[in-house]
């Protein structure tokens, strides 16, 4: 009888070890998890998106392009063209110096969808999503406020979102993105009080 209870003691504690150092794996599997998912992407991104050369045995990462074509761009700044050139010309790190002339301009490349001068009215979208956030547009285009002395357009451009964000307000204080006109795209089906109208987003 003590063998068969001693030898039950030692099972469960058997058992119970086992179902510990599970539980350890499976934690220390999650936390890893993370960490391998973004070393693999950072990886398929390096193969998709850079091109790696050889220079003196040291792998230098090169950096495309990425602006679209001149003719294509939706709002063209003297200011913040000569920003670019200024700023990459001084930087020793020229992957860091391609980041740079990519990303800074790029909310006037791609997301100032209009402006009219005569309405002072812009709109400008906040990326892959075809409608204005207040916050978004706000943020978009505030590294470019200390450029505005040396580009009458480019103020002009901003003094027309702060017009269109001051008319969003006043047509729905509830609202936190707009469609351009009043297309009904969006969450139109969200229930709220009082309901959304056509020109609202979310």
């Amino acid at each position: 009888m003590w063998f068969s209870k001693s030898a039950g003691r030692r099972e469960g504690r058997h058992q119970q070890s086992r179902r510990t150092t599970c539980r350890r794996w499976k934690r220390e599997r999650a936390t890893l998890l993370f960490p391998l998912c973004a070393l693999a992407l950072l990886a398929l991104c390096t193969r998709t998106i850079v091109t790696a050369a050889h220079k003196d045995g040291v792998r230098e990462i090169i950096i495309p392009d990425a602006r679209p074509k001149p003719e294509e761009r939706l709002f063209l700044s003297p200011a913040v063209e000569r920003t670019v050139d200024i700023l990459t010309s001084k930087m020793t790190d020229k992957t860091l110096a391609k980041l740079f002339a990519n990303c800074f301009p790029n909310t006037l490349d791609t997301t100032v969808i209009s402006f009219d001068e005569d309405e002072d009215d812009t709109f400008v979208v906040t990326g892959d999503i075809h409608a204005m956030w207040l916050r978004d547009s706000t943020n978009q285009v505030w590294p470019y406020l200390r450029l505005l002395n040396n580009d009458p357009r480019l103020k002009l451009m901003i003094r027309g979102l702060i017009a269109r964000q001051a008319k969003q307000l006043t047509f729905d204080v509830w609202a936190n993105a707009f469609n351009e006109s009043p297309s009904g795209d969006g969450h139109a089906d969200d229930v709220r009080k009082p309901p959304m109208k056509d020109l609202v987003f979310e």
